[in-house]
This record gives C-alpha cells, structure tokens and sequence, in this order.
C-alpha cells in the first residue's frame, strides 16, 4: 500500500507495467494499421487529383523537426477537402494527391509514399504486438501472484 510520502514508480509496478503496455500496445496498432492500409492500397486504388498546399504545420521532437502539409484537392464529385499528408512543400505548391474515392480522407502527396512504408508500417505494428504481449505477461504475472488490483 503507498502512503502519501511513498514515490510510485510506473515501471516497477506490475500495473505500471500494464498499463503502459496497452497504451503503447494500442498506439502502435493503431498507428501501424493505418499506415500499412494506407501504404498498400493508395498506389493500387488511388484516383489523382491536383491539389494545393494550405498550409505547413512543424512537428518538432528532440533532434528533429517535421514539415506536415495540409494540402486541399477535390474528389471527383467536387467535393473539396483538406488533408495532412507526408512530404516536403511548401504553402502555394501544386501537387499531385493520390486519395480514395470511397474515403477521400485517405489521401497523400503522389510520390511520397516509398517502398519502405509498408515495412514501417510492420515495425509499428512490431511493436505494437510487444506492447500487447507486455500486457498479457503482466496479467499472467498479477494473476500468478495474487496481485490483481
């Protein structure tokens, strides 16, 4: 039991160590199942349309900074939309978007999608699978012990 001048640490904790399981295990299968979706099917089923960058948000980490266009196309009813989408633009460029007719939302820059976005795609869900493996060791472990909540 802690008490309140008791310090918790996540990771030493057997429900620390759940919970950051699932959070990451979640995340990464989301992430990876997205990416792989959309990696795969794009190039295969995707209708180009022209399409405008509007605007470039930075994404800034420890050691990097990403430039994340949104950029504004319409399908092939009219219908306009505006997307963020891999690639480096800059606001005002002309592109070339490859989306889904039947999700037009699923879209990126033509060309920006690589070989290696399906492998990238895999490493997240890599990780995701470790994340959910994490969790079912932590409940077998909970349960072993006795320590469930």
């Amino acid at each position: 039991m802690l008490k309140a001048d008791d310090s918790f640490d996540l990771t030493n904790s057997p429900l620390g160590r759940l919970a950051i399981g699932l959070v990451m295990g979640l995340a990464c299968t989301i992430y990876g199942g997205i990416e792989y979706h959309k990696a795969t099917t794009l190039p295969k089923h995707g209708v180009e349309a022209q399409g405008t960058v509007v605007s470039v948000r930075e994404s800034r980490s420890k050691n990097s900074v990403t430039h994340i266009p949104k950029v504004s196309f319409q399908d092939d009813k009219g219908q306009e939309y505006q997307v963020e989408m891999t690639g480096t633009c800059q606001v005002g460029d002309q592109v070339t978007v490859l989306y889904l007719p039947s999700h037009p939302k699923t879209a990126d820059i033509k060309g920006s999608l690589t070989a290696m976005s399906p492998i990238f795609a895999f490493v997240a869900l890599g990780f995701g699978l470790i994340g959910w493996a994490a969790v079912v060791y932590n409940v077998i472990f909970m349960m072993r012990y006795k320590r469930i909540l």
